[in-house]
């Protein structure tokens, strides 16, 4: 990958791939999770002609983003989150919040700006999907893993192959 400067990563952007950036740097670098850690980033151009953007906290990286065509290619990263659980070494395809620790655990500022970020988001995917002719959004059922009855569902889900 080749180093670029923010100037030249912006140039290459549509104006989707600019508010989505532009976003997800807001997140990091106003995180309650940084701390008193410096924050940086850095553009890159891979072989591909995609642009790549890493976030870090004191030199350590917290956040990688492609855009261009690699933005819809999978990226299989294992989920830490499922070390222990009938899904580790899965990766993540999707996060559920529950909405209930939202409003008990995350500061007021905070969850305003999460919501507007994600209705921004929702609002993109909405019409994302309607381009594409699906349905403007899809409703789950959503199972912790650590309910004693979750290789019965697996089961039911490889059955139907809706578990590799």
């Amino acid at each position: 990958m080749k180093k670029i400067s923010r100037v030249e990563a912006y140039e290459s952007f549509d104006e989707i791939d600019f508010k989505v950036m532009d976003q997800e740097m807001y997140l990091v670098f106003n995180s309650d999770q940084r701390g008193d850690k410096e924050a940086t980033s850095q553009f890159f151009k891979d072989e591909d002609g995609d642009i790549v953007l890493e976030m870090y906290y004191d030199d350590e990286l917290v956040r990688t983003m492609w855009f261009g065509n690699k933005s819809n290619r999978e990226v299989k990263v294992p989920e830490s989150a499922f070390k222990g659980a009938v899904l580790e070494g899965r990766e993540r395809r999707y996060t559920v919040i529950n909405e209930r620790d939202v409003t008990k655990y995350v500061p007021e500022g905070a969850r305003e700006d999460f919501n507007a970020s994600f209705n921004n988001i929702c609002d993109w995917i909405e019409e994302g999907r309607i381009e594409d002719g699906k349905k403007p959004f899809n409703s789950y059922i959503v199972i912790n893993t650590d309910e004693p009855y979750i290789g019965e569902i697996i089961e039911v889900m490889k059955r139907h192959g809706h578990f590799r």
